[in-house]
């Protein structure tokens, strides 16, 4: 077997960056499994060093060329794409990763629309106002800066003109740790969902702070990146004692080291979701079709809006609910990206 990676240019204004993994046969190059390995800057520890992310890309294609296993303990991202090679090119490289009733198209995932919210209150009204027309019964709402006064003016707004939205809020980390709980607290009458991140992650003893004193839903997401031994998961929801786990098998190794956040989530009763971390359509396929496989009966948060080779996808929405096309062979929108593979 062969491996080859490639990284996805132009993709400036997204947030994410995008590599991706092919695994072939020598006598059947056209034929090929591919994973997506989608890194958030910033967020994505394994690539504050670019180099030395490449480096580990091409010592991957190498081991497997040689038939010899690569330690990707440190690259969430390289295994969560590493995960779906090899699950695509198992399942005869037809990007059918996981067999379910969704991917015969026979089965639907609720999921919640995507919207900012930013200082200009009439717009933030607008765009979820435009996003309950659509259909969609849950929101995710996005900060974009620290500023709190405008965003709770937003949210007070759009509680007014969709009372019956269910609403969370992402403060991306953006909020401090001495105006955090204030804040917060300040939306509950607003009837919020969640709030997920409130502060910048790493700052266990301020989250574990605000997680016990606040009046809304706090949700971990970046908090849980990078996180892979299943001892210091535990002790990280011990000390911290979110609410709500916000898992991203992009950020956090993977969908077999995703697989112990859903667990212990269950263990502890906390809620839980699923949510994409800005992937193409190639890794928000996979995401999709695994996170099927879970049944969820509440919104998860998989965003095909905006989502690269979106057009060119089998993956399509219907309201608050996102399917799959049932085709034989997906369109394999991966073939429409400029792709210089190396090794």
């Amino acid at each position: 077997m062969k491996a080859e990676f490639a990284k996805l240019n132009g993709r400036d204004g997204s947030g994410s960056v995008s590599y991706f993994i092919r695994f072939f046969d020598e006598s059947r190059p056209d034929a090929f499994g591919v994973g997506e390995c989608t890194v958030v800057p910033g967020v994505s520890a394994e690539y504050a060093d670019v180099a030395a992310y490449e480096a580990k890309l091409h010592e991957l294609c190498a081991q497997v060329a040689r038939g010899e296993s690569t330690d990707l303990a440190d690259f969430s991202s390289i295994m969560y794409g590493f995960e779906n090679a090899i699950t695509d090119f198992s399942n005869g490289c037809r990007r059918l990763y996981y067999n379910s009733p969704f991917v015969a198209g026979r089965q639907r995932v609720p999921v919640v629309g995507f919207a900012r919210v930013a200082g200009d209150t009439e717009a933030s009204v607008r765009r979820v106002a435009g996003i309950e027309a659509r259909g969609f019964t849950s929101v995710k709402l996005s900060m974009t800066d620290g500023d709190c006064a405008p965003v709770a003016d937003a949210l007070a707004a759009i509680r007014r003109q969709c009372p019956e939205l269910h609403i969370r809020l992402d403060a991306n980390g953006l909020l401090r740790p001495d105006e955090a709980l204030d804040f917060i607290n300040g939306l509950a009458p607003h009837t919020i969902q969640c709030i997920e991140q409130p502060i910048a992650a790493g700052q266990l003893e301020a989250m574990a702070a605000i997680c016990a004193g606040s009046k809304v839903p706090v949700a971990l997401s970046d908090e849980l990146a990078g996180v892979v031994n299943p001892m210091a998961m535990l002790q990280l929801l011990r000390t911290v004692r979110p609410h709500v786990l916000c898992v991203k098998p992009a950020l956090c190794g993977g969908f077999s080291n995703a697989v112990h956040w859903l667990k212990m989530s269950a263990q502890l009763n906390l809620g839980c979701w699923i949510a994409s971390a800005g992937e193409t359509a190639v890794g928000l396929d996979a995401l999709c079709q695994w996170t099927a496989m879970m049944q969820p009966r509440i919104a998860q948060e998989l965003c095909l809006d905006g989502a690269a080779g979106s057009h060119h996808s089998s993956l399509g929405l219907d309201k608050d609910t996102i399917g799959r096309n049932p085709v034989g062979v997906a369109p394999d929108c991966i073939g429409h990206f400029c792709l210089d593979w190396q090794q």
